[in-house]
C-alpha cells in the first residue's frame, strides 16, 4: 500500500503491521521540550504509586498495587529519557508477582501496544520499546490535561490560557502535518484542531 502527499510516498508492505505498531525507531529534536516535561510528570506519577511506610503516612491504608498504570509511566518515562527500558527489571519492581507482572508485560507485547527485542549482547535480557501507538496515546492524554488545567473562564467563554508546552505540542503538530501523509498525520496529531480558534489566537 502506498501513501503519497507533500510530494513524499510511503510504502507498507502487504500483510506488514499497522503503523501504529511498530516500535519507535527515531526521535524528533523538536519534541524534546515537551517530552521533558511529560517525562518529569510520569516520574511523579510513579513517585505517588510507590507505598508509603505505614508506620509514617496515615495514607498507607489507602494504597493499592496499580501495576498496569506502572508500566505504562514507567515505559514512556523511559522512552522520553532515552534510557532502554528492561523487562526482567520493569517486572521486578512493580511490586506484584513475578507471574502476575509477566502476564500484564507479555499481553501489552501480544497487543502489539509494546515489541520486546532480545538486548545485543544478552538473548536472555529482553529490552521493551513502546510503539508509536503507545506514544501517541500516552502524550495525547498529556496534552488534553494541560489543556483542561490551562481552561479559564470568562465573559467570553472559555479560553485557553497560553502555555509553553501547548506552544510546544501544536507547533510540533505543524510539523508532522508537513512532513507526513494526511492518512499518518490524522493518526498521530494531537487532535488539537478541535480548539484550533483558541490556539490560533494564542499562537497563530
Amino acid at each position: 500500500m502506498k501513501y503519497t502527499s507533500n510530494g513524499k510516498t510511503w510504502t507498507v508492505k502487504p500483510g506488514a503491521a499497522h503503523p501504529l505498531n511498530w516500535p519507535v525507531t527515531y526521535y524528533f529534536t523538536e519534541a524534546e521540550m515537551f517530552r521533558k516535561a511529560f517525562a518529569a510528570a510520569a516520574e511523579g506519577n510513579l513517585q505517588r504509586m510507590k507505598k508509603p511506610k505505614k508506620n509514617a503516612d496515615c495514607l498507607a491504608s489507602f494504597w493499592e498495587p496499580s501495576p498496569g498504570r506502572q508500566v505504562m509511566h514507567t515505559i514512556y518515562r523511559d522512552f522520553a529519557s532515552y534510557v532502554p527500558t528492561v523487562k526482567q527489571q520493569l517486572v521486578a519492581d512493580l511490586g506484584v508477582s513475578a507471574r502476575t507482572g509477566q502476564n500484564i508485560v507479555n499481553n501489552l507485547v501480544g497487543e502489539g501496544i509494546l515489541i520486546a527485542r532480545s538486548y545485543d549482547t544478552d538473548n536472555r535480557t529482553k529490552i521493551l520499546i513502546p510503539s508509536i501507538g503507545f506514544v501517541v496515546a500516552y502524550e495525547r492524554q498529556m496534552v488534553n490535561s494541560i489543556i483542561h488545567r490551562n481552561l479559564i473562564v470568562d465573559d467570553d467563554g472559555k479560553k485557553l490560557r497560553r502555555s509553553n508546552l501547548i506552544q510546544a505540542c501544536y507547533e510540533f503538530d505543524l510539523l508532522r502535518r508537513n512532513f507526513y501523509p494526511a492518512i499518518i498525520y490524522d493518526a498521530l496529531n494531537f487532535r488539537l484542531e478541535e480548539k484550533r480558534e483558541n490556539l490560533h489566537q494564542l499562537y497563530g
